[in-house]
C-alpha cells in the first residue's frame, strides 16, 4: 500500500508549489479521514438545508452539520486528526503550514524558496522528527546553532529558513495543538554568522563641464 505521508512529501519535494499541488494535499487529507469515518455522510434534503453526518464519541453520537459540504469535511478533518496532535511532529506539520502561507502570500517564488529552504536545512534534521509538544527552546537553538556552522549562514540566510519553524509554532499556538511556543525563549549567537561586509559607496565625481573632465583626465 502507498503510505499517503510519502506520496505527500514527494509532491513538496518536487520543488512545485502550485494550487494543483495544494489540493492534492488536501484529498489525501480526506481519504484518511473516509477511512476513519464510518457514518453516512447527508447532503442538504432543500436549499436551506446543510450537510451533516454524525462522529462517535466517548459519550454517544455527535452531530456535525456545515452550510457546505467543504466546511463539513473541514470539521471532519479537524476532529479525526486532533488525536494525532499528541504526537505531531514538524514533518507532519510542515504541509499544514505551506497550505496556510500559500493563502498569504502572492508569490509563487516565495512559496518554492520556503520548500527549498525546507529540503535543504530541515528535512534530512531530527529535529523535524521531534513532537512538536516536546520541542524546547534549547533544542530549537542547538539546530539553529549547527545549521550555521554546516551550511556557513549568513545572518540574512538564517532569518530567512527560520521562517519556517518560526511560522510553524505560531501556527500551531493558533490551531491550540501548543498551549506554549518555545520559540518565543530562543537565544542565537549571531556571531557564528558568516560576515558579509557592506559594499562601499563609490566615489561619485561631478563636473560643471566638459573641459574640466578633460583637465582631470591628463592629469
Amino acid at each position: 500500500a502507498v503510505d499517503r505521508n510519502e506520496v505527500l512529501h514527494e509532491l513538496l519535494n518536487c520543488d512545485i508549489m502550485t494550487q494543483d499541488v495544494l489540493e492534492m494535499m488536501r484529498t489525501l487529507k480526506i481519504k484518511k479521514v473516509l477511512e476513519m469515518h464510518h457514518n453516512a455522510i447527508t447532503p442538504p434534503k432543500n436549499e436551506k438545508g446543510r450537510w451533516q453526518t454524525y462522529v462517535d464519541t466517548e459519550n454517544g453520537r455527535k452531530k456535525i452539520a456545515k452550510t457546505n459540504e467543504k466546511d463539513l469535511y473541514n470539521a471532519l478533518i479537524e476532529y479525526y486528526l486532533e488525536d494525532e496532535h499528541k504526537n505531531i511532529t514538524l514533518k507532519d506539520f510542515y504541509p499544514r503550514w505551506i497550505e496556510k502561507r500559500s493563502k498569504s502570500v502572492n508569490s509563487v517564488s516565495t512559496l518554492r524558496r520556503n520548500n527549498q529552504h525546507w529540503i535543504k536545512y530541515y528535512l534530512y534534521h531530527e529535529i523535524v522528527n521531534v513532537p512538536l509538544r516536546k520541542l524546547t527552546s534549547e533544542m530549537i537553538e542547538d539546530f539553529y546553532h549547527e545549521t550555521i556552522k554546516k551550511f556557513n549562514l549568513t545572518k540574512h540566510e538564517l532569518n530567512n529558513m527560520k521562517i519556517i519553524l518560526k511560522g510553524s509554532l505560531e501556527l500551531a499556538c493558533d490551531r491550540k495543538i501548543l498551549s506554549y511556543n518555545p520559540f518565543e525563549k530562543i537565544k542565537l549567537n549571531y556571531d557564528l554568522c558568516r560576515f558579509v561586509p557592506k559594499k562601499s559607496n563609490k566615489i561619485q565625481l561631478y563636473f560643471k563641464d566638459e573641459r574640466t573632465l578633460k583637465r582631470w583626465m591628463k592629469n
